[in-house]
């Protein structure tokens, strides 16, 4: 049998079923999520067994035949899991249906890394469709959606969830295709996510996604040719009409004149209480978490109230909300193999950059936005996590723990 497994590069037009299969998994976030079903249908916690089903039948596919790598990450990643088990049968009570997402978060991060991990195809294209495609599935909605809503920032929302969110795919996508070798389409995309950025009303987003720009007109743009200049120039000339002619501009000006006027809890619409309140609930079970970021003690008259319940807005403290510090300590070192990994597997194979640049760019935002530790984000993060730590060349053995 095991003389029968091969292992070899895979290339995307030799393997469309395959990859078609995998781009629907993650196409029907974007068109039937379950944050889409619960605004309007009601609530339904079963939709991601629809990504679930598409991606194992997807992974299948490609296993027929072929020897499947473990890579020591989604073992890390499962050892948080026991961690989290342990803490809600000994210490805490909770939704078995709470359990169940939490866990199906961790199973479903781990099946898409080893995904990645193994059959990522030489060419990429798979990656470079998923992120061309869902830009502009989700800029579009998100200015549809801007446009229906008079700019009311409440209003505004992608199927895949509300701005601040919405705006860290973007961030991503935008920052992997800005550095890969990709058409015009997947070009006119990012430009499409910028504005979109814009609309959105995102302030953190819009400081991360301004900042990959920065960084890729430095860095790849040839400022020798004339041209270049000039087209710089009226690019940013006309983002900058449009934005001043947006009603959006009133509120940069406010979000500025808080910053100058150190009124720094407005000008992070109140993010530093909900981290002083996510904090206090922490240390109530600092080592393996309280798992919802919620104070019995405050009353709904009382300050910071309004933060029961809210996800922490930092993936740190979101972290230790539900891991604490065992299970922080598992996540913190997936994390930082990750980068060394990827530096590692960047300066061995220049292409593995622009995938760098993205997990990057969301590393960065997490810091202010709830995108870590949330099933759908985990979909693409950990997919991009497979993807750069990767061998470089095929494997030479059917089992391989750390992909050295």
């Amino acid at each position: 049998m095991n003389s029968m497994l091969i292992n070899q590069d895979i290339h995307y037009s030799k393997n469309k079923i395959g990859y078609f299969i995998f781009l629907l998994a993650y196409f029907s976030l974007c068109f039937y999520s379950a944050f889409y079903v619960s605004r309007y249908c009601g609530e339904n916690r079963f939709l991601e067994n629809i990504f679930f089903l598409l991606i194992s039948i997807s992974f299948i596919i490609f296993a027929r035949n072929r020897k499947i790598n473990v890579h020591i990450i989604p073992t890390i990643l499962a050892c948080r899991s026991v961690v989290l088990i342990y803490n809600v049968i000994f210490v805490l009570e909770t939704t078995p249906m709470w359990i169940l997402s939490r866990e199906a978060m961790t199973l479903c991060a781990v099946l898409v890394f080893t995904f990645a991990y193994n059959f990522t195809s030489k060419e990429r294209t798979e990656l470079k469709i998923l992120c061309a495609s869902m830009s502009f599935i989700i800029s579009a909605q998100i200015i549809c959606t801007y446009i229906i809503g008079g700019g009311v920032k409440s209003e505004i929302y992608s199927f895949i969830g509300y701005h601040n969110y919405s705006i860290t795919f973007l961030i991503l996508f935008t920052a992997y295709l800005l550095f890969s070798d990709t058409d015009i389409f997947g070009k006119v995309v990012c430009v499409l996510a910028l504005f979109a950025t814009v609309l959105s009303q995102s302030f953190g987003g819009m400081f991360v996604m301004l900042g990959v720009w920065l960084f890729f007109i430095i860095k790849k743009l040839n400022w020798k040719n004339k041209n270049t200049c000039i087209y710089t120039i009226l690019g940013l000339i006309i983002f900058t009409v449009v934005l001043f002619l947006s009603p959006i501009k009133e509120r940069i000006f406010t979000k500025i004149s808080q910053l100058f006027e150190g009124d720094y809890q407005s000008f992070g619409t109140g993010r530093l209480g909900l981290f002083e309140f996510s904090w206090g609930n922490i240390k109530r079970n600092i080592f393996l978490g309280i798992l919802d970021n919620y104070n019995p003690e405050i009353f709904n008259t009382q300050l910071y109230s309004w933060f029961q319940h809210y996800t922490t807005h930092n993936h740190f403290l979101e972290s230790m909300l539900v891991y604490g510090i065992v299970g922080t300590v598992f996540n913190a070192t997936s994390i930082i193999l990750i980068f060394v990994l990827g530096i590692k597997r960047c300066l061995k194979d220049k292409t593995r950059w622009p995938i760098f640049y993205g997990i990057l760019a969301v590393f960065v935002h997490g810091f202010v936005e709830p995108s870590f530790l949330t099933m759908y984000f985990t979909l693409f993060f950990w997919l991009f996590a497979g993807v750069l730590v990767a061998p470089i060349k095929p494997f030479n053995c059917g089992y391989q723990l750390g992909g050295k």
